[in-house]
């Protein structure tokens, strides 16, 4: 496993690498997938986990990431959605796979809920997320 601090602005990089062309695949091992970990206000925020991440210069995408955003002691997790991340916006969205019938919700660990969306779109740094 390598780590790369500020692979983008707030955003690390831990795990595997492979070379396709002009684009970095980065990949999981057999025992641990590999990580992004995005920070907001200088502290973790959200992980996401996934067997493989394309990585090109201005841009991340995973066909299936697993997520936890992080608040506090609590947190929020998605077992696989499609991310993205386009750094000219900063834009992280996760969304689920229109190929897949049956959608698996996220958990909410603090109010103890599942939440089903179809999408939700986070400004990396900034201040909330939407969700649709």
């Amino acid at each position: 496993m390598i780590g790369i601090s500020h692979l983008f602005n707030n955003i690390d990089y831990l795990g595997g690498f492979a070379m396709e062309g002009s684009r970095i695949i980065g990949s999981g091992g057999k025992s641990s997938d590999a990580t992004l970990f995005f920070r907001k206000d200088g502290k973790d925020f959200l992980h996401a986990r996934s067997k493989s991440f394309i990585i090109r210069p201005d841009r991340i995408n995973s066909s299936s990431a697993s997520v936890t955003i992080y608040y506090e002691n609590d947190s929020i997790f998605h077992p696989g959605l499609q991310l993205k991340y386009m750094d000219e916006k900063k834009e992280l969205s996760l969304t689920k796979d229109e190929r897949i019938t049956t959608v698996a919700p996220w958990f909410d660990s603090y109010h103890k809920i599942e939440i089903y969306c179809e999408a939700l779109y986070w400004t990396v740094g900034g201040p909330r997320s939407v969700s649709r």
